[in-house]
């Protein structure tokens, strides 16, 4: 916020006299929240492994008014792998948490193949296999992938790929797609 300050201090002070005079200092202030900003540093946190530190600094600023899926997407994955690393998983809310969070990312992006991924693989750590296999289907039919690339994805989610009959076909578009039998 300083930054806008000293680039527009005429600005930033007519905006501040604005919404103190209509009492809305709180939603003034989140007009300058640079949430882009904050989502590649949740990203580097989540590869040096910091997930509780993603979680602390920046969950209160998943708000209604953030727009940002990867913010979202960071978020959610910050508190699965936090769930995973403790040995009482089943007791902490962490996995509805993380759920909450990549499924807003999936609501204001739901072509970002990194999200469907993510949703995929949270599902499959809580044994949700039908809902793991459908965003399985989303990435694979959003996204031209190899043979090879799709067996990996497909290996991940076969037993429920297997149970409900499903099968991986090459489209004419060249993307490979799940084809119900």
């Amino acid at each position: 916020m300083l930054k806008i300050f000293k680039k527009f201090p005429l600005v930033f002070f007519c905006t501040l006299c604005i919404c103190i005079f209509y009492g809305n200092l709180v939603h003034c202030a989140e007009i300058y929240i640079d949430y882009s900003s904050m989502a590649r540093k949740m990203e580097k946190l989540n590869r040096e492994k910091k997930y509780q530190q993603v979680i602390d600094k920046y969950e209160r600023y998943a708000t209604e008014s953030n727009k940002n899926y990867s913010f979202f997407n960071y978020l959610g994955v910050a508190h699965a792998k936090v769930e995973i690393s403790r040995l009482d998983a089943k007791k902490n809310g962490n996995w509805k948490k993380a759920e909450k969070y990549l499924l807003r990312a999936h609501e204001l992006n739901n072509k970002n193949p990194a999200v469907m991924l993510n949703l995929a693989t949270l599902y499959t750590w809580t044994k949700d296999y039908m809902s793991a296999c459908r965003f399985a289907r989303m990435y694979l039919e959003n996204n031209g992938l190899d043979k090879k690339t799709a067996n990996t994805i497909l290996e991940k989610y076969k037993p429920n790929i297997i149970e409900k009959k499903v099968r991986l076909e090459k489209g004419g578009d060249g993307k490979y797609i799940f084809v119900d039998e």
